[in-house]
């Protein structure tokens, strides 16, 4: 497929990108939606530059591993009201110049999010869920893994909340068999499909038996490096489990 002009003038703009980047806030909406797409993946977007490019009509903000701050945050909140999915994951390490507070002020901006990825974000605790949960009612997918703030009272929070919760991940938090209780009886059990609890120490084989018992939807279930004692493939029909036995 031969490129467009438009994609080759977007390209040539990324190759020379800080040369043009006071310009962008002059751009029409279409145009810097594609640009933002481009500095998200290449990872350019950050504290500075996110005001000149974020506008109201985008609604997936993807930026993993990104060079940002509450400033960006505060842009994000205030440029994209309508934001439907935001990932501000870390595939290594942690991202620790982000904390409860500043996402909260996001969260209470941006009430459409469906989809949030706040994996290494180790600064988020239970109040940020508290928030979280209290505006974004539709909320679908959420990461948490490696929050090791997180407990089992943010799982009470998002049981009693998140009626259409499909998505959890839960690695490497506080979260116990409590928690998998709650979780096992609260108001999105019956729509979860995928729950990760990796490396979570406080969870054993209880807590797994009353998720497969009542998440009648659950079709992947990881809880590699928690203390489980028993052989669980013969429990429920999990399309796929992954665990180890201890």
């Amino acid at each position: 497929m031969v490129p467009s002009l438009f994609s080759k003038s977007l390209d040539a703009l990324m190759r020379d990108f800080f040369w043009f980047e006071d310009s962008l806030l002059y751009l029409p909406p279409l145009i810097k939606s594609k640009i933002a797409q481009r500095m998200c993946k290449r990872r350019l977007m950050n504290d500075h530059n996110a005001q000149l490019v974020l506008h109201d009509g985008i609604h997936d903000l993807n930026l993993t591993d990104g060079n940002i701050s509450r400033i960006c945050l505060q842009s994000i909140g205030s440029y994209c009201p309508k934001l439907i999915k935001l990932n501000l994951s870390v595939s290594e390490g942690c991202r620790n110049n982000i904390n409860s507070n500043d996402l909260s002020r996001l969260f209470c901006r941006c009430t459409r999010l469906q989809v949030v990825d706040l994996k290494g974000c180790v600064l988020v605790d239970n109040s940020c869920i508290d928030v979280l949960t209290r505006n974004c009612c539709y909320l679908l997918s959420l990461s948490l893994s490696g929050c090791h703030m997180i407990t089992d009272k943010s799982v009470m929070i998002l049981t009693d909340r998140c009626h259409y919760l499909q998505v959890l991940d839960l690695s490497r938090t506080k979260v116990s068999n409590n928690g998998l209780y709650y979780l096992s009886k609260g108001m999105c059990s019956t729509k979860l499909k995928e729950l990760k609890v990796t490396q979570c120490i406080n969870i054993t084989d209880e807590g797994v038996q009353a998720i497969m018992k009542h998440c009648t939807r659950l079709s992947f279930l990881d809880i590699n490096g928690c203390p489980i004692q028993n052989n669980l493939s013969s429990i429920g029909k999990l399309q796929q489990i992954s665990w180890t036995i201890y």
